[in-house]
């Protein structure tokens, strides 16, 4: 990307002169924002233009300089700053919208672009308070994340970004800040304000605006669920840092408060239920893969739907998972201690070095599940069905209880443990 500036600039500096590598870059990102946002890889160039009407934007002001040397429309001498930069028109379009060439490039842009604003959020006046307010951070979440479902290549780019770069402090910061917003977003507090005042809805008609078709609703829940598979990425490094401060200061469980410290158990069951309003399993969709040892501990996720959900290394100890659908899921190494697991779906769920101790298992379905290393001590398999489940000589059975009513017991297994 530094390259693609440097060799590039000093062709659109004759043509818009005065702009420097940052400007560059500036309406690159802010052309990616909208090609993201957009979600069909292309965006109008009025959507673009209005992102710098503010007459603050040097960018705003480098355009017109170029509209009146250049004697080019707006819209021509921002077209040509753009296919300049392995944008191009958009195909079959003739209205007026823009396309990156290599769809990576937006992608990455579109991170750097999430990465500035996560530097606004964390800075700190000469006074070591706050730059912007948690009104101004509420309205930029909604602006950058509003849109729609975080892609795994959006994440990545900006997990390398965020993690190679960030001090403690500022990553403590950033998710002080995301979990503020998050703790506030989970009580209504932004979809319940008035016209005018609700971010939900002003997200909604600037995008309606740009010809993208959603609701209060669908920016609402994208917003917060977005925020959540970044707090939740922020855990789970904070988890694989060797010193406690930053463990506990990239700390979060979905259920818990910020200010209260208290956990309310049935927090994440309401979210995964508030976002099927626009979409089923839509939680599962956008979040899923992102619960990689993820603190769910005493959550209740009773009938929720966590399929095909990455949750390996996940802390779920003492947590109700009755009835829960967990086809497919991953949870390998997942800690399971005390789970209550009754009639859970784990039907191919892969479960191998899970510690399932104590766990409640009762006619749960294990059929094709991963046994492998996993550890089943004292834990309750009365009626469970463990048809063509995959064990080893490391699978712990040791005090675990109702083997003589479980379902489909394998003849291996049977032999193994004396019971045939």
């Amino acid at each position: 990307m530094k390259w693609v500036l440097e060799q590039q600039r000093q062709e659109v500096s004759q043509q818009i002169p005065g702009l420097v590598a940052e400007d560059l870059r500036q309406v690159l990102q802010e052309a990616a924002l909208c090609v993201v946002q957009s979600g069909n890889e292309t965006a109008k160039l009025a959507m673009l233009k209005s992102r710098f009407m503010d007459d603050a934007n040097p960018v705003a002001d480098l355009l017109k300089r170029a509209q009146t040397e250049t004697e080019r429309t707006e819209d021509k001498a921002l077209n040509n700053l753009l296919t300049a930069f392995y944008l191009k028109p958009g195909e079959g379009d003739k209205t007026g919208s823009v396309e990156f060439a290599h769809k990576s490039f937006g992608e990455f842009l579109f991170a750097e672009r999430l990465k500035v604003a996560f530097e606004d959020w964390t800075e700190l006046d000469p006074r070591q308070r706050p730059r912007l307010n948690d009104a101004a951070v509420a309205r930029q979440i909604y602006d950058l994340l509003g849109y729609g479902p975080l892609t795994v290549e959006i994440v990545d780019y900006l997990k390398e970004l965020l993690f190679s770069a960030e001090e403690g402090d500022d990553l403590a910061r950033l998710s002080h800040r995301l979990h503020q917003f998050y703790d506030s977003w989970c009580e209504g507090f932004y979809i319940d304000k008035v016209p005018g005042d609700n971010l939900p809805q002003s997200k909604m008609m600037q995008l309606n605006a740009a010809e993208i078709a959603t609701g209060v609703r669908q920016v609402d829940i994208h917003a917060g669920l977005n925020v959540m598979i970044l707090l939740f990425e922020m855990h789970r490094y904070g988890q694989q840092q060797d010193d406690e401060t930053s463990r506990w200061a990239l700390h979060f469980h979905p259920c818990g408060d910020l200010k209260t410290g208290v956990l309310d158990r049935e927090k994440l069951l309401r979210i995964i239920g508030y976002s099927q309003l626009i979409r089923l399993h839509r939680f599962v969709a956008t979040v899923g893969r992102h619960l990689s040892d993820a603190n769910l501990s005493d959550a209740n996720l009773s009938d929720a739907n966590l399929s095909f959900a990455n949750l390996s290394q996940a802390d779920l100890r003492a947590a109700n998972l009755s009835h829960a659908a967990l086809r497919a899921a991953n949870l390998i190494a997942a800690n399971l201690i005390a789970a209550d697991l009754r009639y859970a779906d784990l039907c191919a769920a892969s479960l191998s070095h899970a510690n399932l101790s104590s766990a409640n298992l009762s006619h749960a379905n294990l059929i094709a599940a991963d046994l492998s290393s996993a550890d089943l001590r004292a834990a309750n398999l009365s009626y469970t069905n463990l048809e063509n489940i995959l064990f080893d000589e490391e699978t712990n059975w040791a005090d675990a209880k109702g083997l003589e009513t479980a379902k489909n017991l394998p003849e291996a297994l049977k032999q193994q443990l004396g019971l045939s």
